[in-house]
């Protein structure tokens, strides 16, 4: 029942993957040719796994898994399907909530970081482009907007 809960998670953050895309392009501060643009990157798939939301998901996550062993013991069926809808349902919460605060965030730190453009991977750039890794800047300005 929760054995695709890490591939559930990674699709989740490809998506949050697309939300950094478009809020690093649409969002981050109009570059005007002064000197080398920087352009910012990081890694979805940390964020997401020390998000402070996710570890609270993963600890509800071990909570629910032994209710769920219980209620199969005792051969409970609708008690483990009940509990299979709650971890849906708080799942989805989850990704709204991670991929909202990714968006609102993103244009902040380009702010902060002074880049111009947030992407995933840069596969090329000219000598003219400096790039920097925001990933541990994302993490700590979600957490801490989040109280975490």
């Amino acid at each position: 029942m929760f054995a695709t809960m890490k591939t559930r998670l990674a699709a989740g953050a490809a998506l949050v993957a697309a939300v950094g895309i478009a809020a690093g392009l649409t969002l981050a501060p109009d570059h005007h040719g002064e000197g080398k643009m920087t352009i910012g990157t990081y890694e979805p798939q940390q964020v997401f796994d020390n998000y402070h939301r996710t570890v609270e998901f993963f600890e509800y996550l071990e909570q629910i898994q032994a209710e769920a062993m219980e209620a199969q013991q005792t051969g409970d069926q609708d008690r483990l399907m009940e509990l299979e809808m709650q971890f849906q349902q708080r799942q989805q919460e989850l990704m709204e909530r991670f991929e909202a605060a990714v968006e609102r965030t993103m244009p902040t730190v380009a702010s902060d970081q002074n880049v111009q453009l947030i992407a995933l991977e840069i596969v090329y750039s000219s000598d003219e482009i400096d790039e920097k890794d925001l990933t541990t800047e994302i993490l700590e300005k979600l957490n801490q907007n989040a109280g975490g």
